[in-house]
């Protein structure tokens, strides 16, 4: 090693000890817990408007790693691999159900009843969270967190033609810290 390969070998295992680094991805803001969702049309203003209902957990890291086997099981044949993209690291899991038309239009959020997804971080310290995605549509959370974890956005739905699905409201609030068993959905039987 020369002393001009010095500094290159250095920048080298920084990258490599921070993967965001070399991106300029950061890690979310957005503090580690259990939060619940309320999915609302056209807005939160009253139990009205309420449209959907979720769950959300939320760590820094992978969240696989927080997870019993018995609960990996009882998530992998939910898990919707296209919420994870060519992001491997799932730092997030939910469950979701929702009312299956919103403003006349088929609604995506529920579709994806729970899985492992991945929350991105976006300009504004806001954050981004899959939960629908398909070849051809997806629905996305885009959120807001202030440092007690109160969340508040727009769902962003596209549709399987191009167009926009109906601008819901998200309204959402920490319940405590992350416990991955709030992903799966309770079995009602039949």
């Amino acid at each position: 090693m020369t002393p001009a390969t010095r500094p290159l070998l250095a920048g080298v295992v920084i990258a490599l000890a921070n993967p965001h680094a070399a991106t300029g991805q950061r890690e979310p803001r957005l503090p580690e817990g259990t939060y619940a969702l309320t999915f609302c049309y056209p807005s939160c203003g009253d139990s009205g408007s309420v449209v959907g209902t979720g769950t959300l957990v939320y760590v820094h890291g992978d969240i696989r790693r927080q997870m019993t086997r018995g609960l990996a099981d009882s998530l992998s044949g939910r898990v919707n691999f296209l919420l994870l993209g060519p992001n491997t690291r799932s730092n997030a899991c939910f469950q979701a159900s929702a009312q299956r038309r919103v403003a006349g239009q088929e609604y995506y959020v529920g579709i994806t009843p729970a899985s492992l997804t991945v929350v991105n971080t976006l300009a504004r310290d806001s954050i981004s969270v899959g939960l629908y995605a398909s070849p051809d549509a997806f629905f996305d959370a885009l959120l807001s967190a202030d440092s007690l974890g109160v969340l508040n956005g727009v769902g962003r739905q596209r549709n399987w033609d191009g167009s926009n699905g109906p601008v819901t409201s998200i309204a959402g609030r920490r319940l405590g810290s992350a416990n991955p068993r709030a992903c799966v959905p309770t079995h009602t039987g039949g």
